[in-house]
């Protein structure tokens, strides 16, 4: 974990939230930041999986697992789609286009969290 962090350039012990933003800015892949356990904290993802039950459960379902046009966030498909590219793409099309009903409408350290609990889920 702290190599990953230092080829990203995250200093170690660098709060968590600052260390996820700075993941998201430099976009390293979903599938190798999902490695890098420590970027955030269990309580961010924990924090993540509440604003994911009340915010996106609906349609993507408590287990991750989508649901007619809902796409899965765990798993094979979600990493076949998302692992190649980054995780700030990743943060971005989630804070500019869910809810579906009001995009954008949740705080930005709530998107953080879902990042961090999709990133928890996937790892």
């Amino acid at each position: 974990m702290a190599a990953i962090m230092k080829r990203h350039g995250i200093p170690r012990g660098l709060p968590a939230l600052p260390a996820l933003a700075v993941l998201l800015a430099t976009g390293p892949a979903v599938a190798e930041a999902q490695t890098a356990s420590g970027v955030y904290t269990p309580e961010q993802a924990e924090a993540g999986r509440a604003v994911y039950a009340s915010a996106c459960a609906e349609c993507h379902q408590p287990n991750l697992q989508g649901s007619f046009e809902a796409p899965p966030l765990a798993g094979e498909s979600f990493l076949n789609f998302w692992g190649d590219l980054t995780a700030s793409a990743l943060y971005d099309r989630i804070s500019s286009s869910m809810p579906p009903e009001q995009p954008g409408t949740l705080a930005e350290r709530e998107y953080v969290d879902v990042v961090a609990y999709l990133l928890q889920a996937n790892g």
